[in-house]
């Protein structure tokens, strides 16, 4: 079982469960104040040793001049090869999901730059 200390300090966690069905997530990428001829998508990749993940986000400039972005979709995986080697396959990774993406979104963007660096 646990102690009187453990529940004192779980108890308010599980409470928040309750929570659960009044979350409301936002299902629109687009804020409503969007500048739609600003849309980017922004693609992200890292590897190490033993995992690589990518990332794509939506991005959009707004009437008030902020920026909105808004993660689409991510995936990792666990890797075995060198750290250059995963590198290179977290990116094609990477690109594969902005192909997916890019060929699916309701709006295009209207110029892309791909770019690769070592740092």
């Amino acid at each position: 079982g646990l102690t009187q200390e453990q529940k004192e300090k779980w108890a308010p966690i599980f409470t928040l469960f309750l929570e659960l069905p009044m979350l409301e997530v936002e299902r629109s990428v687009v804020p409503e104040n969007a500048m739609l001829e600003t849309f980017r998508l922004i693609c992200t990749a890292d590897a190490a040793q033993h995992a690589a993940g990518a990332a794509i986000y939506a991005s959009f400039k707004t009437s008030d001049g902020t920026y909105h972005t808004q993660l689409l979709v991510a995936k990792s995986r666990l890797v075995s090869g060198t750290v250059p080697h995963n590198e290179l396959c977290v990116i094609l990774l990477m690109a594969e999901l902005a192909f997916i993406v890019k060929n699916n979104a309701p709006i295009q963007p209207k110029d892309s730059t791909i770019a690769l660096s070592w740092c």
